[in-house]
């Protein structure tokens, strides 16, 4: 039987500008059993709520699992435009978040990994947007309601200051996906090398302009 509880980090990497935005996923899971067994599967973690709307969950513990809730909160709600699936999501999360907090004492057995970031992004108004909504009940928590934020033009959760500083180096020179893609899948494969938290398929949601794509890597 798997520990709701105790789930690792999935990698997420953002860039954006002008002319494109391109976000990269993992899709390993890494869940403990019971008996403190590992098991690992792999799954699409991108979730798309409506044609140019997408959301995403980068995280670790039970906090995950209520964000697959929140999902399917927002696919009943079926919104299409960006701000108001952001306001309900943020809604949604604020009015739960004590009822998570409790559970969360009640039942994980890692509170050092209670910690969960949501990440929306998609077209809004003809512009890219990407906002976070992270979510963290440590013991060591300064705060546990949930927080928004908008995403910077680079990010990656948790960080990776290799490849954000590489992808901060080409901002301005970027204008198409593709270039973007595989200095992000590059990076992903080199950090699969080193750890078991990682691993394809990976996945890239790709924007420009005028169009989107979804590519998928294997390996």
């Amino acid at each position: 039987m798997t520990t709701k509880g105790e789930t690792t980090m999935t990698q997420i990497a953002l860039f954006k500008n002008e002319q494109v935005m391109v976000v990269g996923i993992d899709s390993r899971v890494i869940y403990f059993n019971e008996d403190k067994s590992e098991g690992i599967a792999s799954i699409n973690k991108f979730f798309r709520l409506s044609p140019e709307v997408f959301m995403s969950i980068a995280g670790s513990g039970y906090g995950t699992f209520f964000g697959l809730e929140l999902i399917k909160h927002v696919y009943t709600s079926r919104l299409w435009d960006y701000e108001a699936i952001l306001s309900r999501s943020f809604l949604f999360l604020r009015a739960n978040a004590d009822w998570l907090k409790k559970e969360i004492e009640k039942n994980s057995k890692r509170r050092d990994l209670e910690r969960f970031y949501i990440l929306l992004f998609g077209r809004s108004k003809g512009k890219f947007r990407a906002d976070i909504i992270s979510f963290e009940c440590s013991e060591e928590a300064s705060s546990t309601k949930p927080q928004l934020f908008p995403a910077g033009d680079v990010i990656t959760i948790p960080r990776q200051i290799g490849l954000e500083a590489s992808m901060a180096k080409q901002h301005s020179k970027i204008s198409s996906p593709q270039e973007i893609t595989k200095m992000m899948l590059s990076y992903f494969r080199r950090l699969a090398c080193v750890t078991e938290d990682l691993g394809p398929p990976y996945y890239f949601a790709c924007f420009d302009k005028d169009s989107f794509i979804m590519l998928t890597f294997n390996e």
